[in-house]
């Protein structure tokens, strides 16, 4: 979470079960907490469906925008 702070970027990897979905989730909630924005991108949707619901146990859901497809979500974001 700390280096997250400091990096203009960051990319977490790894296999399956090493805590990245949780580091994420923590990174996100560390720059909502600073009244800052984030950006998450993910190859695979079942990995941002994974963020979005724990963000959502953490009561975020009104604290960001999950988008699935450019063009059939955007008038949410707008």
């Amino acid at each position: 979470v700390f280096r997250a702070r400091q990096a203009p970027g960051l990319l977490i990897e790894g296999p399956p079960g090493t805590g990245k979905s949780q580091t994420i989730v923590n990174i996100i909630g560390d720059c909502i907490g600073r009244n800052q924005t984030v950006l998450v991108v993910c190859q695979k949707s079942a990995a941002l469906e994974v963020l979005a619901k724990r963000l959502d146990a953490e009561g975020l859901k009104d604290r960001y925008f999950y988008i699935t497809h450019v063009n059939k979500d955007r008038i949410s974001v707008i």
